[in-house]
């Protein structure tokens, strides 16, 4: 949780593989609540254990407190 002071932001998530197969694309789903959801899809190459850091295309932000972030997998 933080304050921003901008019309926009891109969202930072890390992806780790805890599955047994190589993890090579993953369908994002993300948005700020009262906003539209975005998808990035996400393609590499993961071993099991391995992660990566993702930054994500930005959205738009609204003024007013109480905005939460959600990201799906």
């Amino acid at each position: 949780a933080g304050l921003l002071c901008g019309s926009t932001m891109a969202p930072q998530v890390t992806l780790l593989n805890n599955g047994d197969n190589n993890l090579t694309s993953v369908q994002i789903t993300y948005g700020l609540s009262g906003g539209g959801s975005h998808v990035y899809n996400w393609t590499g190459n993961l071993g099991y254990g391995q992660s990566v850091n993702i930054t994500l295309p930005t959205v738009p932000v609204t003024a007013g407190p109480g905005q939460t972030l959600t990201v799906a997998t």
